[in-house]
């Protein structure tokens, strides 16, 4: 499925890459039908990759919370490495390394043995679409 993806990002301008993953990663809506028709594509790859990577579904609110905060660098630069991506197969692994930092956060953040399987519900909704 990641093959998929880059493919599809490998269409994106490559300045405009790291936006658009971010958006269809945390299932940020889109201010046009048309945009969210554009990006549909890519957000259902990026999300059979992480199914196919972690065998559930993808952990919206909290890529949502940890996407808008922009507060890992490891994550952050990742995602910026998108951007400077030469060739599809190097864009795939690229992503391949975004979704392996985001899911070991993932079970590191939300999967540490609390009860509340829901990190981060608690900013997400607070988050104005510009703010994103």
């Amino acid at each position: 499925m990641l093959a998929a993806a880059a493919n599809l990002l490998w269409e994106i301008a490559a300045e405009r890459r790291a936006g658009v993953v971010v958006r269809a990663l945390a299932c940020f809506p889109e201010t046009t039908p048309a945009a969210s028709f554009d990006i549909g594509s890519l957000r259902a790859a990026l999300s059979s990759a992480w199914e196919e990577a972690t065998g559930a579904a993808l952990p919206i609110e909290f890529l949502r919370c940890e996407l808008a905060s922009a507060g890992d660098r490891t994550t952050t630069d990742a995602i910026r490495n998108l951007a400077i991506a030469q060739t599809r197969q190097q864009l795939e692994a690229d992503l391949a390394v975004v979704i392996e930092t985001l899911v070991r956060m993932h079970v590191a953040r939300c999967h540490d043995g609390s009860s509340d399987s829901s990190c981060c519900r608690h900013v997400s909704h607070l988050l104005a679409p510009q703010d994103r």
